[in-house]
C-alpha cells in the first residue's frame, strides 16, 4: 500500500515525467532539487510503481540508515534491507561481527530468490568481491519432511557453505549432530535454530528449538538453508584455490629470497604461505576464508550482479559517493601494500576489493536514476531525462513554539497543504491543542488515509528523518524533530493524566515540572 505522501506524487507532473522514463526503460535519468526526505519520498514512489528489486546506493552508513528508516515508513508490504559495509580484513586473526554478516547474507538470499526487495547500500559496501550468484543459489539446502536425503551429504554441504561444527548449537552458522539421527542447525538468517530428525535417510520431522533451553518448539514441513558465508566452495574449488595461492606464493617467495635485504620478509612469506596452504588442504568450513575468495573464483562479482538485469538502481549524491570511495580505495591500497611489504599477505588478496570503476561501469549499463540537490550529472553520463523538483527544507523551530504557531498560520493562510509528523498519538493531541491556541484547526489523523487539501493542517503519527517544502505543489511536511529540536530525544512522555483536555498551556507546565536536572 502506498503512503498518502507517496500517493500525492501521482498528481505531480515532475514525478509522472520520471515514472514515464522508467516505463520507457531509459538508462539514465537525473533528478535534482530534492531537499530533506523528499529524496526518499520520490524513491518510494518509484519503488512502489515498479514492484521489483531496487538497489539504492548512498554515500555512507548514516545515509543508508536514513533511507532505510524513511522507506520503511513510506512503503508497506515491500521489505527494505540495509546492505552494510564489511571491511575486507587481510589478517585472519581479526574477528568479524556476526550481525553484519547476517545482514549481508539476508540481502543476497532475497536477491537470488528474485524477491521484490529494496536494498540500501553504502557505496563502500559494494567494493567487496562476492561469489557468483548462481553458486549462492545452488548452495541453498532444502530439507522436507518425508523426503530422502543422506545426513552426511547435508553436513558436507553445510561445511562448504560456511557453517561451523559445534558441540551445541547456540549461534548463527553453527550445526551439530545428536544421537539417534538428529541434526541441529542454526541457519544464518533465521531467528531460531531448527532440529531435523532422521530415520535412516528419511526426514522424519523438522522443528524449531530454543537456543537457550535447547527444547523443541513448533513443527514445520520444510526448511531452506542458505549459506552462512559469502564464500561457497564447490567440490573442485579447494583445489583451484590451492593451486592459485601456491603459484602466487612461490612467486613472492622467490622475489623475497633474491633480495638479501628482505630476509625477514622472505621468512614471513614462507611461514604465511605454508600455513595457509596447509589450512586449504584440510577443506574445512569456508567460514573466515572470505578474504581468499579471489583464489576460488577468478571473476569478481558484486552486489549488482545479484540484481536482475531489469532491476532499478538509484544513486544518491554521486559526487559525494565518488569522493568517499577515492579516499577508501587509497586507504585500502596503503594497508595492503604495507602488509605485502612485510610478507604477511599476498598481492592477490587485494583483488578481494573490486574497483569503483568496475562498479560504475555496471551502474551505467543498468536502468539508473540519479538523485542530487544541484544539477551536476556524473562524468560520462548524458541524462536521457532531466527532472527538476522545486523544493527546500522547512525551518527548524527547535522548540520555539510561538514562532512555530505563527509560521503554521502563515502557511495555512497561503493555502499550503501541511502535514505534521509526530511519534505518538498523545504528542499529536498536545500539538493539536497548541495550535488551537492560535485558532488553527489541525486535524489529528492516523495513517491511512490522510486527506490532503489546500489550506488544511494535518497531524499524523509517523517518522521521516527530515521534512521538506515542495514549493510547486504547495505541500509542506514538518517532522517532530524540526518542531521540538533536541526536546524530542530528552523529554519525558506527555500524558493527559490530571490535565484538562482544553488546557495545552497547563500540559506544557506539567511537562516542564517533570524535567530533572540535566534534562532539556
Amino acid at each position: 500500500m502506498n503512503h498518502p505522501i507517496t500517493s500525492f506524487l501521482k498528481e505531480i507532473p515532475e514525478f509522472n515525467k520520471l515514472n514515464q522514463g522508467l516505463n520507457q526503460h531509459l538508462k539514465a535519468q537525473f533528478v535534482y532539487g530534492l531537499s530533506g526526505s523528499l529524496r526518499c519520498v520520490v524513491g518510494a514512489g518509484l519503488m512502489s510503481a515498479i514492484q521489483g528489486p531496487v538497489l539504492v546506493i548512498v554515500s555512507s552508513e548514516d545515509e543508508a540508515g536514513v533511507f532505510v528508516n524513511d522507506l520503511n515508513y513510506l512503503l508497506s508490504g515491500i521489505p527494505v534491507y540495509e546492505y552494510p559495509i564489511w571491511p575486507l580484513l587481510p589478517l585472519p586473526v581479526l574477528a568479524q561481527g556476526r550481525e553484519i554478516i547476517t545482514q549481508r547474507l539476508k540481502v543476497l538470499e532475497m536477491l537470488v530468490q528474485g524477491k521484490p526487495v529494496i536494498v540500501v547500500a553504502p557505496a563502500q559496501a559494494l567494493l567487496r568481491m562476492l561469489a557468483p550468484p548462481e553458486i549462492i543459489r545452488k548452495a541453498a539446502i532444502k530439507v522436507s519432511v518425508g523426503k530422502q536425503v543422506e545426513p552426511v551429504i547435508i553436513k558436507q554441504r553445510l561445511l562448504d557453505s560456511g557453517y561451523v561444527w559445534a558441540d551445541l548449537v547456540e549461534g548463527h552458522g553453527r550445526f551439530c549432530t545428536r544421537g539417534g539421527g538428529i541434526l541441529d542447525v542454526f541457519p544464518a538468517t533465521f531467528n531460531r535454530p531448527v532440529r531435523i530428525d532422521f530415520l535412516d535417510n528419511q526426514v522424519e520431522q523438522i522443528r524449531y528449538f530454543n537456543r537457550d533451553t535447547q527444547r523443541v518448539e513448533e513443527k514445520i514441513d520444510e526448511v531452506l538453508i542458505f549459506p552462512a558465508s559469502e564464500l561457497v566452495v564447490e567440490p573442485e574449488g579447494w583445489e583451484t584455490a590451492q593451486k592459485e595461492f601456491a603459484r602466487e606464493y612461490k612467486q613472492q617467495l622467490k622475489k623475497g629470497l633474491k633480495n638479501l635485504n628482505q630476509e625477514t620478509k622472505a621468512q614471513n612469506i614462507k611461514a604465511y604461505g605454508e600455513n595457509t596452504l596447509a589450512q586449504i588442504s584440510l577443506k574445512g568450513s569456508t567460514s573466515k576464508w572470505e578474504q581468499y575468495l579471489p583464489y576460488f573464483y577468478p571473476r569478481a562479482f558484486t552486489l549488482l550482479d545479484y540484481l536482475p538485469k531489469d532491476g532499478l538502481v538509484i544513486v544518491d549524491s554521486f559526487w559525494r559517493i565518488e569522493e568517499v570511495i577515492k579516499i577508501k580505495e587509497k586507504e585500502n591500497e596503503e594497508t595492503f601494500a604495507a602488509l605485502i611489504n612485510q610478507g604477511k599477505i599476498l598481492p592477490g588478496q587485494l583483488k578481494g576489493y573490486v574497483s569503483w570503476n568496475q562498479i560504475y561501469q555496471e551502474i551505467k549499463s543498468r536502468q539508473t536514476v540519479y538523485f542530487s540537490v544541484i544539477y551536476r550529472p556524473p562524468e560520462g553520463i548524458i541524462p536521457q531525462n532531466i527532472v527538476t523538483f522545486a523544493s527546500k527544507s522547512p525551518p527548524k523551530f527547535n522548540g520555539h513554539l510561538e514562532y512555530f504557531k505563527t509560521q503554521v498560520k502563515k502557511w495555512r493562510d497561503e493555502n499550503y497543504t501541511l502535514a505534521l509528523l509526530v511519534s505518538e498519538v498523545e504528542r499529536g493531541r498536545y500539538l493539536q491543542e497548541l495550535l488551537a491556541e492560535a485558532e488553527i484547526n489541525a486535524e489529528l489523523m492516523t495513517y491511512p488515509p490522510l486527506n490532503f487539501r489546500p489550506g488544511k493542517v494535518i497531524i499524523t503519527i509517523g517518522y521521516l528523518s527530515e521534512g521538506f517544502i515542495l514549493t510547486s505543489e504547495r505541500l509542506i511536511v514538518v517532522t517532530e524533530t524540526e518542531i521540538f529540536g533536541g526536546w524530542r530525544k530528552t523529554r519525558r512522555k506527555i500524558t493527559s493524566r490530571g490535565v484538562k483536555s482544553n488546557a495545552p498551556a497547563a500540559r506544557r507546565q506539567e511537562f516542564l515540572g517533570k524535567l530533572k536536572k540535566g534534562e532539556h
